[in-house]
């Protein structure tokens, strides 16, 4: 009786204390949206320890995505702080076997030691990259270094002209310009005008493909581009997201889980 009288003097006193809801709402508005946090990418590190996670942040002036990474507790004695560099993009936490954590932020991978957090920025090492863009295509080795999964554009198939009217071909040899009936709204920030997102020639798909004792098999065949690969620490299976409306301008990303 006792514990149930307090629980209901505590819940009077917070209700006394809150706003009202007249000062306590408002309309949104735009800038907000570039208020917003976004939180992802959890790693939990090998001895259950520690947790990493992405912090992302909309940049307003060039309609881009800036990324941090952070560091926390698991038993939360202690606040959590970012370990990536300011101003730096990081992305893909993940830990190495020796018990840093790593991450990628440009051409660079980084790793630090979670037991320093007052050194952690200083002592950043640079390691091997994960993912290597060679030739147009991206690397990533299984933790066990007995393959390799690469990523690589598909070219869209060859598509014969459309047969084209009298009218029509004087039209194409007269006028050069590009021709639209209107104009959407980018969210990606590209120029216009806007580009035929129904020609697979614009952001092509990508498949994977597994190399190992000299040889390449293609992986997947889904049409779509993948993201964030990582491998399991025993390289027998292969984690990644992707868009099946990447190209769509009008649909807001809805990411598939494939493994």
């Amino acid at each position: 009786m006792q514990v149930l009288l307090a629980v209901v003097v505590l819940s009077a006193t917070a209700l006394a204390q809150a706003p009202s809801s007249a000062t306590a709402r408002r309309a949104l508005q735009i800038e907000d949206f570039y208020r917003m946090r976004t939180v992802g990418a959890p790693a939990l590190s090998p001895d259950g320890r520690w947790v990493a996670y992405t912090v992302v942040t909309r940049v307003e002036a060039t309609n881009a995505e800036t990324s941090e990474v952070w560091l926390v507790a698991i038993i939360g004695s202690a606040a959590a702080r970012r370990v990536s560099g300011e101003g730096v993009n990081a992305t893909a936490p993940a830990w190495a076997d020796d018990g840093r954590l790593e991450y990628s932020a440009g051409d660079l991978g980084f790793a630090i030691d979670p037991l320093s957090p007052g050194e952690a920025l200083a002592r950043a090492r640079t390691t091997e990259r994960r993912a290597r863009a060679i030739g147009g295509e991206s690397r990533f080795p299984a933790p066990t270094g007995s393959m390799t999964a690469i990523q690589r554009n598909v070219a869209p198939p060859v598509r014969e002209p459309a047969p084209m009217s009298d009218f029509a071909q004087r039209h194409e040899r007269r006028f050069k310009g590009v021709q639209f009936d209107w104009l959407d709204f980018q969210r990606d920030g590209q120029p216009f005008p806007v580009p035929n997102r129904a020609d697979p020639a614009v952001s092509p798909s990508q498949e994977l493909w597994l190399a190992g004792d000299g040889a390449e098999r293609q992986l997947t065949r889904l049409g779509l581009r993948p993201q964030g690969l990582s491998w399991n620490r025993t390289g027998t299976l292969l984690l990644f997201t992707a868009d099946s409306a990447y190209r769509d301008e009008r649909r807001y990303g809805a990411s598939a889980v494939f493994l």
